[in-house]
């Protein structure tokens, strides 16, 4: 079917569909641009971001990436919150916090979801 109408996906089981999409999510923000064969453009360099001032403008500039490819590369997922923030000793040394809430588009009956992803 069409990967950009999760509708037309009908052969996984919801409760699979939703695991099935934050492995997808993780995936886009774990592999560094440029690292998928035939596919340059996939991938977030969010590793390179924690060698930035951990500041207001570069927590703004992963968001507006990171909203970027989730459009690009899983449309039928919604963002409802999006937060960056720098990571504390009690998550890590020292790098990034990613936490997203989201939900698939036009499907009803699987809820929102979180994801929380520690770059660094």
């Amino acid at each position: 079917g069409d990967i950009k109408n999760m509708t037309n996906v009908r052969y996984f089981a919801q409760t699979v569909d939703k695991e099935l999409i934050i492995g997808m999510l993780r995936q886009l923000f774990l592999t560094k641009k440029g690292e998928r064969v035939m596919n340059p453009s996939f991938g977030l360099d969010l590793k390179e971001y924690v060698f930035s001032p951990l500041d207001l403008t570069t927590f703004e500039i992963v968001r507006a990436d990171i909203i970027s490819q989730v459009r690009e590369f899983v449309p039928f997922v919604e963002i409802i919150r999006l937060n960056v923030f720098e990571a504390t000793s009690s998550i890590a040394d020292h790098g990034l916090v990613i936490s997203l809430t989201a939900k698939i588009k036009n499907v009803n009956s699987i809820g929102p979801f979180e994801i929380e992803v520690n770059v660094g």
